[in-house]
């Protein structure tokens, strides 16, 4: 059994609400809905949970983020 890591995104006054949405339905197939959503939390939060899995899964879209600006930990 493995432990879950969590990747989460924080928020960046750089970014356009625009350029976060697309990122995030493109890294994680999700509708213009669904990343509308986690750009709001972040917005308002400071942070939002993207994705819990193993330290494979996390690296993998760690990997794929990089590609983007959006900051992630």
């Amino acid at each position: 059994m493995s432990n879950k890591i969590k990747l989460f995104l924080y928020d960046d006054e750089g970014l356009t609400f625009e350029y976060v949405i697309k990122s995030l339905s493109d890294v994680f197939g999700w509708s213009i809905y669904q990343s509308e959503q986690i750009a709001l939390i972040v917005h308002y939060n400071g942070k939002a949970l993207l994705k819990e899995g193993t330290q494979d899964e996390i690296e993998k879209y760690k990997d794929l983020i990089s590609k983007t600006r959006l900051i992630v930990k």
